[in-house]
């Protein structure tokens, strides 16, 4: 997989991995903690060389990209939020009041259905386009910090 990271101070690095957990904390170890994981898209090191030619002109070092809006666009039109699917999923807590709990367990038994599965169902679709309209700002705001 192709994985886009960024690290506190802006920079993007796009690199390739087959176990994004183990690169993060590789990365971690090297950059200090605080990275995040924009986004993923399939792809191997031909894919991979070919982002880092297309994204050139934002290139710091090595690897790094500066989060110009031609990039942060790509990653919100082509990739797509980590799973995790490297690792072994582990449950979430989620905070929600009494009387929808109750809904959401009588929907979920009416459906013969699991209650996580029926809550991400729901939720999926809005996370996903919170989360690139999150990234798409985030872009456009770096952009307009380097104008300046």
């Amino acid at each position: 997989m192709i994985y886009f990271i960024r690290s506190p101070a802006g920079p993007i690095k796009i690199g390739t991995t087959t176990r994004l957990s183990h690169r993060l904390k590789q990365l971690a170890a090297e950059h200090g903690e605080g990275l995040e994981v924009l986004a993923v898209t399939e792809g191997s090191f031909g894919a991979e060389r070919e982002l880092h030619g297309r994204f050139a002109h934002l290139r710091t070092v090595g690897e790094w990209f500066e989060p110009g809006s031609d990039l942060m666009g790509f990653i919100v039109a082509d990739g797509k939020s980590w799973d995790g699917h490297d690792e072994v999923p582990g449950p979430v807590a989620v905070k929600m009041g009494r009387a929808e709990h109750s809904k959401l367990r009588i929907v979920a038994a009416h459906q013969n259905r699991d209650l996580a599965d029926l809550l991400t169902e729901i939720v999926k679709a809005p996370i996903d386009r919170l989360w690139k309209t999150a990234l798409k700002e985030q872009g456009e705001q770096a952009e307009g910090e380097a104008k300046r």
